[in-house]
C-alpha cells in the first residue's frame, strides 16, 4: 500500500469537524484512520491489524496529534456503535 499526500488520505474540512467532536487524541486518530481505510482500500481495519505506519503518520499530522499504533483498537469499536451511519455519511462528503 502506497500513500503520500494524495487525496485518499486527505481529510476534508467536514471530516475534521466531525473528528474533532470526539474526545481524546487517540479516539480522533482512530476514527480518522478508519475513515481513510473506508475510502481506500474500502474496508474496516480489524482489531488485530495495526494501521500502515506511513498512513498513520500522515493522518496524525493532519489532526496535529502524535501517531500511535495504540489508536487501532478504537477504530473497530466505533463501527459497532450507533454513530456508524452518520460517520459514513460524513466521510463521503468533500
Amino acid at each position: 500500500m502506497y500513500f503520500n499526500s494524495d487525496s485518499r488520505v486527505t481529510l476534508a474540512r467536514s471530516d475534521l469537524t466531525y473528528i474533532r467532536q470526539h474526545r481524546g487524541d487517540h479516539n480522533r486518530l482512530g476514527l480518522a484512520v478508519q475513515m481513510v481505510y473506508l475510502r481506500h482500500p474500502s474496508r474496516v481495519l480489524p482489531p488485530n491489524e495495526a494501521p500502515f505506519p506511513p498512513l498513520l503518520g500522515i493522518v496524525a499530522a493532519q489532526l496535529k496529534v502524535t501517531p500511535r499504533v495504540s489508536a487501532a483498537p478504537f477504530c473497530c469499536r466505533c463501527f459497532n456503535q450507533s454513530s456508524r451511519p452518520s460517520l459514513l455519511t460524513c466521510s463521503s462528503s468533500s
